[in-house]
């Protein structure tokens, strides 16, 4: 299944919006912070690969988080995993989240000395083959599992019927890769630059 992160967050918004209770995104930009129903703010964070990705403002495991700032108390997470149609949403506390990405962290430079100058943090909602800290958050987060959306049933088409789908144009994943790249920092795009020695 080929589905893109905007048709994760329109999802998400649909079913809120079926609900009853539509959320409400605050501002513009990179950054998707909604208020929801209960007029608690949120950082929407939505992936087709299962993981959520932030960086920090320098490298120590307590580093200040992009887009964790005092305007958000909650993460609303929506993960596809990889192959599925299936969007899973979890609505966490922000103290969590900022908990798991710093534990992760610590953990990771521990058995890695060599990256302490890494400011990327990750949580994975599926398996990994290293650093099981930050793995299998989705298990460890099930009491704030709010529902299943299925994207099929919606009616949400994917990429891969489309005539030429297979053909990566080289403009289009370079510009796919610094919008995701500015997302994860909490930058522009005008502020990404990407090099490729061929």
């Amino acid at each position: 299944m080929k589905y893109k992160t905007q048709n994760l967050r329109d999802a998400v918004f649909d079913y809120f919006t079926d609900k009853g209770t539509p959320l409400v995104r605050i501002g513009s930009g990179q950054r998707w912070v909604v208020e929801l129903p209960n007029g608690e703010y949120a950082n929407l964070k939505a992936s087709i690969r299962g993981s959520m990705i932030t960086s920090a403002r320098g490298f120590d495991a307590d580093a200040e988080l992009i887009g964790m700032g005092d305007d958000v108390s909650r993460v609303l997470c929506a993960m596809l995993m990889l192959n599925s149609h299936k969007i899973e949403l979890y609505d966490v506390p922000k103290i969590d989240v900022v908990n798991h990405y710093q534990k992760a962290h610590a953990i990771w430079v521990k058995a890695h000395p060599d990256t302490k100058g890494n400011d990327m943090r990750v949580c994975y909602f599926r398996p990994v083959k290293e650093n099981l800290a930050c793995a299998y958050v989705g298990e460890k987060w099930e009491k704030y599992h709010i529902d299943t959306i299925d994207l099929k049933r919606r009616g949400v088409a994917t990429t891969e019927g489309l005539a030429n789908a297979e053909i990566k144009v080289p403009a289009e994943v370079v510009a796919n890769a610094k919008a995701e790249v500015a997302e994860a920092y909490g930058i522009t795009v005008d502020q990404v630059t990407i090099t490729v020695a061929l």
